[in-house]
């Protein structure tokens, strides 16, 4: 006997090998007519009865299956391991359906010229970025930020999934459209730098009116003069690329190299002329775990 938990309904089950019951022999016989009620052969009764019990029992394992593969599935949702059911994502409003913000669009991945990607010098990494993203947009003339991540001896493995980006900016008006019919156009092109390419993003956000200058100084350069300042020459730094002007007025543009959980290490290098702009070798302490 098997109970359905959803509403509590009773089915036999036959398994095959099950000895059956011999056949019992119902006689026939009629109700008196005098009680009021239909007179039915009990064996016709008997026989719809076996029916019934067939119906249900091929119906509610199929009810009983659906429902436990139901609450299955459900559950599934929140595992970790095995199969994982995924429903569908809805769009969110104000994303494309390729996954850009405000409608944008991912071009193709393009092979980043060097003759070894496992080291290329971040500077590099720009002008290669600066021309596609112009490609992609020709008003994106606005370089905005870089950072490049994992860097090593100054110079950057572009075969990382998540190397570096680099941002641009474009600011205009839409001749097409009549002067205040949203006719300024503005947004900015991300190219993302992975697995030895570059991927160009167009997004109608991230404006950014402040404009870099584009690396003079070679990353490779710059770490050189982080090295001589106390850095040590084998660590792992990521490289910013941000406007410093209400600091250092003389050095508008500079690389920011920072050492995850080194303060002390961290150096900020004219992007122009790779001068030291400030080191934090005696105002940060190192960080200690207790």
């Amino acid at each position: 006997m098997v109970t359905c938990h959803y509403c509590g309904h009773r089915s036999l089950i036959e398994w095959q090998g099950r000895k059956k019951p011999p056949t019992v022999q119902v006689q026939q016989w009629q109700i008196d007519p005098s009680f009021g009620r239909i007179a039915i052969p009990m064996q016709q009764a008997a026989t719809r009865a076996v029916g019934v019990m067939v119906v249900l029992g091929v119906a509610m394992p199929l009810l009983i299956g659906g429902l436990v593969f139901g609450l299955t599935m459900t559950r599934s949702r929140s595992t970790t391991s095995g199969y994982t059911y995924t429903p569908p994502t809805p769009p969110i409003p104000g994303m494309a359906g390729n996954g850009d913000p405000l409608g944008g669009g991912a071009g193709s991945a393009h092979k980043i010229d060097a003759p070894d990607l496992h080291k290329v010098d971040i500077a590099d990494v720009v002008r290669q970025a600066s021309a596609i993203a112009l490609a992609q947009e020709p008003h994106a003339d606005k370089l905005s930020s870089v950072v490049a991540f994992q860097v090593v001896g100054g110079m950057l493995d572009v075969t990382q999934q998540n190397a570096a980006s680099v941002d641009f900016s474009f600011h205009y008006n839409d001749p097409t459209k009549a002067p205040g019919q949203k006719d300024v156009v503005e947004g900015s092109v991300s190219v993302h730098v992975r697995a030895g390419g570059m991927e160009p993003r167009t997004m109608n956000a991230f404006y950014r009116d402040k404009t870099l200058t584009a690396p003079k100084c070679a990353s490779k350069d710059a770490w050189a003069v982080a090295v001589k300042s106390g850095v040590p020459d084998n660590a792992v730094s990521t490289f910013h690329l941000y406007d410093n002007s209400p600091f250092s007025p003389k050095s508008p543009t500079v690389w920011s190299i920072r050492v995850d959980g080194h303060d002390e290490y961290r150096r900020e290098i004219d992007a122009t002329n790779c001068a030291l702009v400030k080191s934090w070798a005696t105002s940060a302490k190192p960080s200690t775990k207790h």
